[in-house]
């Protein structure tokens, strides 16, 4: 089976090597657990002080957007300048085409972003974002409902969200979540953070286990259905089954509240 194809999308005053460093032991984890992936960390164009002239410069902590004054609650699109930053980690990581866009914080608005355009008809859309097809959101900020494409609200999403989020309130990620249709959302106990423990890892697996084999008909609803199964016997009334107006496609949300493990 072909290893999935992940960007991982840092936050606002990171960069690609800080996320990584933050976020490897848990892919660590995930591979370790028999999710086949690469994770290629692209870095940010614009300095952090550039945006925000209360901040130091250098060379480290970086943004996907050119200014705090962006509405970013109804336009999120990235630059020229930031998607052909994308376009050169992946060509640098030897990665023709992403599967999967993962964002934390800012982040998660640029992975947005990225399956607007990964869904547009648009010849200038850049190779590595043209088969993006599942979207994990960590800590997201409030979104319009416009900001998000169409076609990009009935894609696969995980939401994670911490109800102690001081940066990004948990109403706020979760309002954002509403406006998809096939959202999975986990919540943890922690603040504006990727959880690493059990329940964390194992939600996450089984979410970018489904994404991994596209299947479609009949066999997608009986490979869904079987884990909507297992998924329900692990969390029993934390799982909602969703009505769906598509006949060929299952909706649900997951809502969970956990402990860190001791």
């Amino acid at each position: 089976m072909q290893p999935l194809r992940i960007v991982a999308l840092h936050g606002f005053r990171q960069d690609g090597d800080l996320f990584a460093n933050k976020v490897g032991s848990i892919v660590d984890d995930l591979v370790q657990s028999g999710v086949a992936a690469k994770v290629v960390f692209p870095t940010a164009p614009y300095s952090a002080a550039s945006v925000d002239q209360t901040l130091a410069p250098n060379d480290i902590e970086r943004s996907w957007y050119p200014t705090t004054h962006m509405s970013h609650d109804r336009d999120i699109g990235l630059s020229d300048r930031a998607l052909a930053a994308i376009q050169q980690a992946a060509t640098d990581a030897g990665v023709e085409a992403f599967d999967v866009a993962l964002g934390f914080s800012q982040g998660s608005l640029a992975a947005i972003a990225v399956a607007n355009v990964a869904t547009a008809s648009d010849a200038r859309v850049p190779p590595a974002l043209q088969r993006v097809r599942a979207l994990v959101l960590v800590g997201c900020p409030l979104t319009d409902e416009n900001a998000v494409a169409l076609p990009v609200r009935s894609m696969p999403v995980l939401h994670v969200a911490g109800e102690a989020d001081a940066v990004v309130p948990l109403s706020d990620s979760l309002d954002t979540a509403s406006h998809f249709d096939a959202a999975t959302i986990f919540t943890h106990p922690g603040g504006h953070s990727i959880p690493r423990n059990h329940t964390a890892l194992v939600t996450i697996q089984s979410f970018l286990e489904r994404v991994q084999v596209p299947i479609d008909g009949d066999a997608f609803l009986a490979a869904v259905d079987e884990e909507l199964q297992l998924i329900e016997a692990m969390f029993g009334d934390s799982l909602e089954r969703l009505p769906s107006a598509n006949a060929a496609s299952v909706t649900f949300k997951l809502t969970i509240a956990c402990e860190d493990d001791p």
